[in-house]
């Protein structure tokens, strides 16, 4: 049955998040860690996150709220100055949120600096968040990456300007640039970074722990994938088209689309 009223979705490792037109939520999956256990009353959500065991909402009036294992590393523990809120992101085990003036705070596990917002992270328009780094689109289309550098993921090759999406995988980054092409750096093991030749007209890019997504209006195939696919992750389902946003877990793959699915196999 499909869910309606639906208007984003999130996933976690195991987990899933939908967010409704009237400004609830819904979520199911694992809920080991109480990541599915919304609390009572909670309503007027605009936009959610979630990370590996935990999961975020930004409420209307700029506050959040946030449910699941704290695991002793302050996942949950929305601190004092996460007020004007306009937007949240997830890594497995930190949240960063984005205010209204354009700076960024974070909270929970910080081993690789992924919480020390660097400097030159001013007049922010969009986040990401990785395992153990993060990313700041700056509203000059420049990227800001910090922390975990294992494998050249904050590392922004210098041809990434005029970027309007960033999106950070478990150990890589991608960026969407306004040309409608998409770069991306870091680990490359599962061919996270192996972007389809002739990939353009990308409208948005959803990052997963080991594979990646791209929603084109140019290519007969609106969904485009490439990166691991052991559990079928990257395999889209015949007939799923018109998808407005997607969501990527570690071994699962969700998409909120205007139309529900066409029944029946494939060619």
């Amino acid at each position: 049955t499909p869910l309606n009223g639906v208007t984003a979705v999130a996933a976690g490792l195991y987990h899933t998040i939908a967010l409704k037109s009237d400004g609830t939520v819904t979520n199911w999956g694992d809920n080991s860690h109480t990541q599915c256990t919304v609390p009572d009353g909670l309503g007027y959500v605009k936009a959610i996150a979630a990370g590996y065991f935990h999961t975020v909402a930004l409420k209307a009036d700029g506050t959040l709220v946030a449910w699941g294992d704290n695991q002793q590393l302050g996942i949950i523990d929305i601190p004092p100055a996460a007020t004007g809120v306009k937007a949240i992101i997830a890594g497995d085990y930190h949240t960063l949120a984005l205010k209204s003036d354009g700076t960024v705070i974070g909270w929970g596990y910080n081993a690789a600096g992924q919480l020390n917002v660097p400097a030159n992270a001013i007049g922010v328009k969009g986040l990401a968040a990785g395992q153990t780094h993060s990313m700041a689109l700056r509203s000059d289309g420049t990227v800001v990456a910090w922390a975990g550098n294992y494998y050249g993921q904050t590392s922004v090759p210098v041809s990434v300007t005029g970027v309007v999406g960033i999106a950070a995988g478990g150990f890589n980054s991608m960026a969407l640039k306004s040309d409608g092409t998409v770069a991306a750096w870091g680990q490359n093991g599962y061919g996270q970074n192996c972007i389809r030749s002739g990939l353009r007209g990308v409208k948005s890019i959803v990052p997963g722990r080991r594979h990646m997504l791209a929603l084109s209006t140019f290519l007969p195939t609106e969904i485009q994938t490439w990166g691991f696919d052991g559990w079928g992750e990257g395999l889209v389902p015949w007939g799923l088209t018109s998808a407005m946003t997607m969501a990527n877990g570690f071994y699962h793959t969700v998409a909120l689309t205007q139309l529900e699915p066409m029944s029946g196999g494939g060619p």
